[in-house]
């Protein structure tokens, strides 16, 4: 699995998402396409993360 991840990039990191949260989460290693929130502290919409 490690030797298969795209070092330094979104996709890496989803796959590290996916990995990690897969079991636990259909959304793991997917972008988010709503805005989430938790007691008032609201996440940055997920264009202003990143480009695809």
């Amino acid at each position: 699995m490690i030797s298969t991840i795209e070092v330094g990039s979104i996709k890496g990191l989803q796959q590290i998402h996916a990995y990690l949260f897969g079991g636990l989460y259909d959304f793991a290693g997917q972008i988010r396409t709503v805005n989430i929130a938790k007691g008032g502290f609201q996440l940055p919409w997920r264009n202003t993360c990143h480009k695809h």
